[in-house]
């Protein structure tokens, strides 16, 4: 999952680096700001239109905020196997 926190922990640099909070990141870019916690927790990544807006907000490329559809299985897989362990312990308990 190495590619993965490579995303999520260059954006959160990075927005820290702007002095940002996550709340006005995601107002920049037309999100909640819930969504940009998800990605910088690693629990989701922004959609096509989103992604295009963070790469123009941050004036970089695609280099630095690496995306593609390895990374998405990844996550995928990540959150079902969050969720499995979840609903094990709801029903454990």
């Amino acid at each position: 999952m190495a590619v993965i926190d490579t995303f999520k922990d260059r954006l959160k640099e990075r927005r820290k680096q702007n002095g940002i909070s996550q709340q006005q990141l995601a107002n920049a870019i037309f999100v909640s700001r819930s969504a940009v916690a998800k990605w910088e927790n690693g629990l989701g990544l922004p959609g096509k239109t989103s992604y295009e807006a963070l790469l123009v907000f941050f004036e970089t490329s695609a280099d630095e905020f690496p995306l593609d559809e390895e990374i998405e299985i990844e996550v995928v897989k990540h959150n079902q196997k969050r969720h499995i362990i979840r609903s094990i312990i709801f029903w454990v308990v």
